[in-house]
């Protein structure tokens, strides 16, 4: 398989130092933002049938299980490095492709994916938090690949399965109490990303994505934002008034999401935050549904592909 790492860690525009949005920046009052930049490093893996695989993303994977010593037949037990992820704090997406022998796409559904965030609580009282989920999939078609470096994804010619024309997300709104326990606030991470990139000339995706807010009441407030590379952060950072407790008047509701340029694909992760003890977190992730098919293609370009 050859994959992707795609950086977009926030940066800012003065100090350089990490961030999420303007306001973590140290000169924000000054005018100073959060600027966020696509970087892309591409590595490549080979595996035997059903092996499973696994590392920290800051860390990478030198050396392959069994790569040294004979594991039965054959006693190659995988090829490849994964390199750890540039910087720390790490922001960024992971794309994966079958390919063949040669580099090019092959017709092979054969890849699954989890990711696990862990989260260690030191302060106050010791905790580990970790929320799971797993991997977008898009199928291959079979007999509809021309081995050629440009995957199309949905559309009226489609070598791969499409994105989905809208994804779904069934949430509390910002500042909503847990009402099973009463005790946590409850608050919505929503991270996206398009479905079309350009890896061959390192182009920078950027994607109007459309909110169309539900409250309980079938009431409905609109808001788009546009993301660069991704979209990754708190509900309220979208749009502090249209996700808030206050103003939607229901605890709960449903968020469905239209990308302008290219589709979209993402995850959530929800967080509860003990009001009691604010440093406790509980967090579960999920991905996000989807409903109807995209008519336009999505267009992935791989890299060195003869």
């Amino acid at each position: 398989m050859h994959c992707v790492y795609v950086a977009s860690t926030g940066y800012c525009s003065s100090s350089f130092a990490p961030c999420s949005r303007a306001q973590d920046c140290e000169f924000y009052a000054d005018g100073e933002s959060c600027e966020v930049a696509c970087g892309e490093t591409d590595f490549s893996l080979r595996l035997t049938p059903s092996q499973p695989i696994a590392w920290r993303v800051g860390e990478g994977l030198f050396q392959f299980p069994c790569s040294d010593t004979p594991c039965g037949e054959p006693p190659e037990f995988g090829q490849g490095i994964v390199p750890p992820s540039s910087g720390d704090p790490f922001v960024g997406t992971l794309v994966c492709v079958a390919v063949d022998s040669e580099g090019r796409p092959a017709e092979r559904n054969d890849l699954l994916g989890r990711a696990t965030i862990e989260r260690h609580q030191t302060s106050g009282t010791p905790t580990l938090d970790a929320a799971g989920y797993n991997a977008v999939g898009l199928q291959a078609i079979s007999g509809a690949g021309n081995g050629d470096s440009i995957l199309a994804l949905g559309g009226p010619d489609p070598e791969y399965e499409g994105c989905s024309a809208v994804p779904l997300l069934d949430h509390f709104f910002e500042g909503a109490v847990d009402p099973a326990r009463g005790t946590a606030e409850v608050d919505t991470v929503l991270a996206l990303v398009p479905c079309s990139w350009n890896f061959e000339a390192q182009q920078t995706p950027s994607v109007f994505v459309h909110y169309l807010v539900f409250n309980e009441f079938e009431q409905r407030l609109l808001t788009s934002k546009r993301m660069t590379c991704r979209q990754a952060g708190p509900l309220s950072e979208i749009d502090p008034t249209v996700f808030d407790v206050g103003v939607q008047g229901t605890l709960a509701g449903q968020t469905r999401m239209l990308g302008v340029g290219a589709g979209v694909v993402g995850v959530a992760l929800e967080r509860q935050r003990d009001l009691a003890e604010p440093t406790r977190i509980r967090s579960a992730a999920s991905d996000l549904h989807g409903q109807g098919d995209r008519p336009d293609a999505d267009l992935i370009v791989l890299p060195g592909v003869p």
